[in-house]
């Protein structure tokens, strides 16, 4: 498959400027290297950092409409103004966190539990998986419909299978290769986000598969519906990727993006 090369905006940021007035509108919710949560706000190519934390998180998961963060243990379900909804002790320190839409399809998963969490509508419901019915590491998950849930999982090989859940049982209903992806993968609507030989590879729905100039290991964050916050592995440095349908667009936020959180 021949890759298509996706270039790399560079922004002007405004950090720390931001006003309990904004016009601009948000692009989403990052995690800072501080371990903050902080509103972006701009147009592509132009975004300014909300200057007041929103909340402390050790991994968070954000929609246009509803949010995951979890924090020492805890996995609280907030609105986009930072509203607690609800909240769950988990106890766990590593959960994977997807919210897609609304709030229905708020969803995580526990490793240590060896189960999955899904907001119910008025409180959040654990689903332990049966024995063996997970094999490999998950590295996304995501709601699909009333009793399932699908989870992409890391095998020991390095390949990548995508499997089924019925959360009413914990057992396996389907487990799939996805073929020609190896190494972790994020799932992002209805496209795959992974490393290959040429860097970072977005493929969309269309099977065109598009190549990020990024060769070093990187986190992502679901910032919004449709962005992705992409850090380094020592925080230094962010990307916002926006991925809408097969638009891919990737922009660059300079270093004061951690260095104004800090502050």
């Amino acid at each position: 498959m021949k890759p298509h090369f996706v270039r790399i905006v560079l922004p002007v940021l405004a950090a720390g400027v931001l006003q309990a007035q904004v016009s601009a509108p948000r692009i989403g919710i990052i995690r800072c290297s501080d371990g903050m949560l902080h509103a972006v706000y701009g147009l592509a190519a132009n975004f300014v950092l909300a200057t007041k934390p929103f909340a402390p998180a050790d991994t968070a998961s954000f929609s246009d409409r509803a949010g995951l963060i979890a924090n020492n243990g805890t996995i609280q379900l907030v609105t986009p103004g930072g509203a607690i909804e609800a909240e769950y002790q988990s106890r766990e320190t590593a959960p994977l966190l997807n919210v897609d839409t609304d709030s229905s399809s708020a969803i995580a998963w526990l490793p240590v539990a060896q189960g999955i969490l899904r907001w119910a509508g008025s409180a959040f419901r654990f689903y332990p998986v049966s024995p063996g019915a997970v094999q490999g590491q998950v590295t996304a998950i995501r709601s699909v419909g009333q009793d399932r849930a699908e989870l992409l999982l890391l095998n020991p090989d390095g390949s990548t299978s995508r499997a089924a859940i019925a959360l009413s049982t914990g057992n396996l209903v389907s487990l799939d290769i996805i073929p020609g992806v190896r190494g972790p993968v994020f799932a992002q609507q209805t496209a795959l986000v992974f490393r290959d030989g040429q860097g970072l590879a977005i493929e969309t729905a269309d099977g065109v598969r598009h190549t990020l100039p990024i060769s070093r290991d990187i986190a992502i964050e679901r910032m919004s519906s449709e962005w992705l916050h992409l850090s380094s592995e020592r925080g230094n440095q962010h990307w916002a990727l926006h991925l809408a349908g097969s638009q891919v667009e990737l922009f660059v936020l300079p270093n004061a993006l951690s260095q104004e959180a800090s502050k």
